[in-house]
C-alpha cells in the first residue's frame, strides 16, 4: 500500500476505514506535513490503489484485522497492533524493512564507524520517493497531479523527482509529436 499510494509511513498508520472509497479505491489523508490555514486544497488530499491490491485489502479487514488485535472492533484505523488500536509509523517502517530482508532485497547504503547500518536501501520513505519517482517519469500522469497526491505544497518538490534522461526525452518528443 506504501508504493501504490507513495503516502509517508505517519500519513498509512493514520488511515481511517470510514475515509476509504473501496469502489473508487481512494483513500481521503490528512497531510502530516502541510497545515490547514495555509493549505486549505492540500491539508485533506487523496490517493488511490490500483485493482490488484483489492484482494489483499479485503483479506486484511474481513480476516487478518480483526484476528491481529483486542482493539479492532473499536478503532476507526486500518492499521493497529496487539498493543495498540493505531499502528505508530516507527512500527510501519520495521514492517517495511523486515519484509525488505526477508524477501532478500534489503542491503545496507551506508554504515557508521562501528559498522552498525546507519541507512537501509528500503524504507518506507524511500518506497514513496520511489513511486514519486515512477509517476513522474514513467507514466503519463500529470505532474501538478502527482504533485497534489503526494501532498507536495510546491510544484518545485515534485520536480525534484524528475530524471534527466535524453532517451525518455526523445521517445516523449516523437510521442508528443507523431514522428
Amino acid at each position: 500500500m506504501l508504493w501504490q499510494t507513495a503516502l509517508r509511513s505517519d500519513e498509512l498508520s493514520r488511515i481511517r476505514i470510514d475515509n476509504i472509497d473501496f469502489e473508487e479505491r481512494d483513500i481521503k489523508i490528512r497531510s502530516s506535513k502541510l497545515n490547514k490555514k495555509d493549505h486549505p486544497r492540500l491539508y485533506h488530499r487523496h490517493v488511490w490503489w490500483e485493482k490488484n491490491l483489492d484482494q489483499l485489502m479485503f483479506k486484511w479487514l474481513e480476516t487478518h484485522r480483526s484476528r491481529s488485535s483486542k482493539y479492532a472492533e473499536e478503532s476507526p484505523y486500518l492499521f493497529l497492533t496487539t498493543h495498540s488500536e493505531q499502528m505508530r509509523p516507527s512500527h510501519i517502517s520495521r514492517i517495511v524493512k523486515e519484509a525488505a530482508h526477508a524477501a532478500g532485497i534489503q542491503e545496507p547504503l551506508t554504515r557508521e564507524s562501528s559498522g552498525a547500518v546507519e541507512q537501509w536501501l528500503i524504507t518506507g520513505h524511500r518506497l514513496r520517493h520511489s513511486r514519486i519517482t515512477q509517476l513522474v517519469n514513467e507514466t503519463d500522469m500529470d505532474l501538478n497531479w502527482v504533485r497534489m497526491m503526494a501532498g507536495h505544497a510546491k510544484i518545485d518538490t515534485t520536480l525534484q523527482y524528475v530524471r534527466e534522461d535524453w532517451g525518455l526525452a526523445h521517445d516523449a518528443y516523437h510521442d508528443a509529436t507523431e514522428g
